[in-house]
């Protein structure tokens, strides 16, 4: 303690003689993180923020599922089973990557390794965890939420076949209303899986208003 004690105070009277003997570089080294700070928040002050639009399929033009495609005007279309295929293995196999041969599979950081933290199990003192397997689907059924289930589960499939037993055990639940889903959340038994009220990793829900007309 005593010769960590007499290095601190040697350091401590090097750096004051030397801020001593170079007052300008003292003040310039005290100053310029202020001046910083200053010289950003001036930049913030120039730039207008705006808040994106909610996220809108004809906004973007991006399908969100490989085998839909945009035909403009709003309007979505599935395809064949060979032309989803096709896309499917486009989703894959990236044979454009520019530093070498891309394959999905190999990629310890894409998708099809990744896990949502929330639904799994940690042991911890200080926030015990247990596995949330429920994947919720809420609402009457339509083509859209019907595909986007179907996507998931084949996604899934592919997850456990290359590292198995790493995700939870997911399971499709159906939920008819919003709030059958709330109340199944609300529930005094939730996250007792010996009760049968497994916790939810997460949910969604797709409404159909019209024809091609979908809010998620």
């Amino acid at each position: 303690m005593g010769h960590t004690t007499r290095q601190f105070a040697a350091l401590s009277k090097k750096n004051f003689i030397s801020y001593f003997r170079q007052p300008g570089c003292a003040v310039f080294q005290l100053l310029c993180p202020g001046l910083l700070m200053l010289i950003l928040v001036w930049v913030r002050t120039k730039i207008t923020a705006t808040t994106p639009p909610e996220f809108n399929y004809e906004i973007y033009k991006k399908p969100f599922y490989p085998a839909f495609e945009y035909e403009g005007g709003n309007l979505w279309s599935t395809s064949d089973f060979q032309v989803s295929s096709a896309r499917q293995e486009n989703f894959f196999i990236y044979d454009n990557y520019t530093q070498s041969s891309y394959s999905i599979v190999s990629d310890v950081d894409g998708p099809l390794y990744f896990l949502p933290t929330n639904c799994l199990q940690k042991n911890s003192v200080v926030i015990p965890k247990v596995s949330s397997p429920v994947i919720a689907v809420v609402g009457p059924s339509n083509s859209v939420q019907d595909a986007l289930t179907s996507y998931l589960e084949s996604l899934i499939q592919v997850q456990e076949l290359i590292d198995p037993g790493a995700s939870p055990n997911y399971v499709f639940k159906n939920y008819a209303t919003l709030d059958e889903f709330n109340s199944y959340v609300a529930n005094e038994q939730y996250l007792n899986a010996t009760a049968g009220f497994e916790g939810v990793c997460f949910g969604y829900q797709i409404t159909e208003n019209a024809a091609n007309n979908y809010n998620i």
